[in-house]
């Protein structure tokens, strides 16, 4: 059956879409044309991507404004969360980075989110792991990262979370949103690598170059071990 507006038919336009949301569009061609024997212009995994593309971001801001609906005791929310991620301690994590797009946008930025329930962890000998999480990302702008951000966390389970603990670098714009967004009392915690970076300057700035190292590791071990020491 052909897909809706389309010559082809909807799992020849999935391969189209996929083949254009994961190599340059010259190389969904080619990719196309190798792996699946389908031989398509550049034009159509240009139209075929963009049109699958906005068709999925428009479903997914719809899923996201049904997590952030206000729910009341008379009207339950519409969307119901996976059982098996509500928590009753949850974590989550946020930061951004930057990538290059196109020319000109080197600075461009990504900004990526994960929750998960402590309950979830779990240990393989000595390497901690989580066996559950959600994610969430954005690369348009803040403003539309938080929205999918407060759905985040109403998918993991925070209207029935007995404690909350947020993650982040430090950066002003995500500690201001965790404190708007986040329950009162919620945890706030800077990353040990991004804390660890601090040190190093201190250490540089406080015993130069050559010296800072022995002073870092043992700060870096006391910061990991959680304990206060002078």
């Amino acid at each position: 059956r052909l897909a809706p507006g389309e010559n082809f038919v909807r799992s020849v336009v999935r391969k189209i879409a996929h083949a254009g949301a994961t190599n340059s569009f010259g190389g969904a061609v080619a990719a196309l044309g190798e792996q699946a024997e389908l031989t398509v212009s550049k034009a159509t995994v240009v139209r075929v991507a963009k049109r699958e593309g906005k068709r999925l971001d428009d479903a997914q801001h719809a899923r996201e404004a049904a997590y952030n609906a206000p729910v009341d005791p008379g009207r339950t929310q519409s969307v119901a969360e996976p059982a098996e991620l509500v928590a009753k301690r949850l974590v989550m994590e946020a930061d951004a980075t930057c990538v290059l797009t196109v020319k000109g946008e080197e600075h461009k930025s990504v900004y990526c989110a994960t929750a998960f329930a402590l309950e979830s962890r779990g240990k393989k000998g000595n390497r901690p792991f989580i066996a559950e999480r959600l994610y969430a990302a954005s690369a348009v702008s803040f403003e539309e990262f938080s929205t999918c951000a407060k759905a985040l966390t109403w998918r993991a389970g925070m209207r029935e979370a007995l404690e909350m603990a947020f993650l982040g670098d430090g950066a002003p714009s995500l500690w201001k949103w965790a404190k708007e967004n986040l329950p009162e009392g919620t945890l706030l915690i800077q990353d040990f690598w991004h804390v660890c970076e601090h040190l190093v300057a201190l250490g540089k700035a406080l015993f130069g170059e050559e010296r800072y190292q022995a002073r870092f590791k043992r700060w870096k071990r006391t910061l990991r071990a959680g304990q206060d020491r002078k």
